[in-house]
């Protein structure tokens, strides 16, 4: 295909779309879900999104995005030095293979932080040491192991870990300028290369690399690929073009709803085989990350995904996401509980203030959310619960969008 030929997946869609989503027939636990959610109030929200969005204009950061990251502070302050089961911060140990997912996407959201206000710099690339420090510890992937798959988490699958880590070491060493950890990142990025090669050659071609064995998770592919975006931003490189943009051709060409963007739940390649069906938990994630590959399709398919995924509530005030799109309830299990988590990030990625503030209510009334001498405490929530989910809400505050984050003049932010 020539630079100047639009590939197919960027042709312009027909905007009366329907969703065309499974679980119209699905029973959730032996029954029909209905998610029963009410509140005593509408929450007030702890920063408009007036406030929140213009951050960047204002080179200033919310009273809410400030008492999140002071707790955020406090967590990896008490992890490090007191382990994941300590007493203030624990984490929660039937969560241990979800760990990962929030220090990486709160990490994510700092690249945003330092943009709004640079003078954190010295302060923020501690917190982000020390986050690469825990990511590297045994109990964030050592489910690799103990399921058997591989003694080492690395090697081959696994993007579900890699791919975030990879991304953590690049976004270390754009903002520190610190070469600590640069020839580990120079190493894993060897074998992600080397490994798409491979699985482009394979005897069922496909572009991208598998989480666990025969399962291909499209939003884990969309970590690798901007970990090579951001590697090309260090060292000059070309990978995300030579890559990240044939992931995605494949992803769109296999994995998509042609119409829409939207993403099918995973891709089995022993089969060249889809499960084609749309999950709140997938397309939150991978909505938001994959954006920028197909900017004027994913804006499309973001309004379909609101329209259909976003429950409201409070009398329209607030809203959470489903998994399905049939169905009102939040979940059908611990992973997929979290689709709402990666909403406030994805609203801001398509610059929609209206549903960011629908979801923000959620959080605030559901967590019972306060802020306390500058320090954000979710009320309502367990101690383990806090720890967790205090990091999508950071990111969810934070978010300036992927193209404003690769756009920006990290050369001279370094210099600082």
């Amino acid at each position: 295909m020539q630079d100047n030929q639009m590939p197919c997946c960027k042709q312009k869609v027909e905007k009366n779309h329907e969703c065309n989503c499974a679980g119209q027939e699905i029973n959730i636990l032996g029954k029909l879900a209905k998610a029963e959610m009410s509140f005593d109030s509408i929450p007030k929200l702890l920063s408009s999104s007036k406030e929140s969005f213009a951050m960047f204009e204002n080179q200033k950061l919310t009273d809410y995005a400030e008492a999140l990251w002071n707790l955020h502070k406090e967590v990896i302050d008490a992890t490090i030095a007191g382990g994941w089961d300590n007493n203030l911060h624990p984490w929660a140990k039937e969560l241990q293979d979800f760990w990962r997912y929030p220090l990486a996407f709160c990490t994510y959201g700092l690249m945003s932080m330092v943009m709004i206000e640079p003078q954190r710099k010295e302060e923020v690339c501690e917190y982000l040491r020390k986050t690469v420090l825990l990511m590297k510890d045994a109990p964030i992937w050592d489910e690799w192991v103990r399921y058997g798959f591989c003694d080492n988490p690395i090697t081959k699958d696994n993007i579900m870990y890699k791919g975030h880590l990879n991304f953590v070491y690049g976004i270390y060493q754009l903002l520190s300028g610190g070469n600590e950890f640069e020839n580990e990142h120079k190493f894993l990025t060897k074998i992600m290369l080397k490994e798409y090669e491979a699985n482009s050659q394979a005897d069922n071609p496909y572009w991208g690399i598998q989480c666990e064995p025969d399962q291909y998770f499209p939003q884990c592919n969309a970590v690798g690929m901007l970990s090579l975006k951001t590697y090309d931003l260090i060292h000059g490189t070309n990978y995300d073009k030579v890559y990240s943009e044939r992931i995605y051709q494949f992803i769109y060409d296999n994995m998509s709803e042609k119409e829409t963007g939207l993403l099918f739940a995973k891709y089995h390649p022993s089969h060249n085989q889809a499960e084609a069906y749309l999950t709140g938990f997938c397309n939150a994630w991978a909505l938001n990350l994959l954006h920028s590959y197909n900017r004027e399709l994913l804006d499309y398919g973001y309004r379909v995904f609101i329209k259909n995924f976003s429950k409201e509530m409070m009398d329209g005030a607030g809203a959470y996401i489903k998994e399905y799109a049939s169905f009102d309830e939040a979940s059908t299990g611990i992973e997929e509980s979290m689709g709402v988590f990666y909403s406030t990030a994805l609203t801001r990625e398509y610059n929609d203030p209206k549903a960011w503030e629908k979801f923000s209510r959620y959080f605030v009334g559901t967590y019972g959310i306060e802020i306390e001498n500058n320090i954000a405490r979710l009320k309502r929530a367990t101690p383990e619960d806090e720890t967790f989910v205090h990091n999508y809400l950071l990111w969810g505050e934070l978010h300036l969008g992927w193209d404003k984050i690769f756009a920006y003049d990290w050369k001279t932010f370094r210099k600082r």
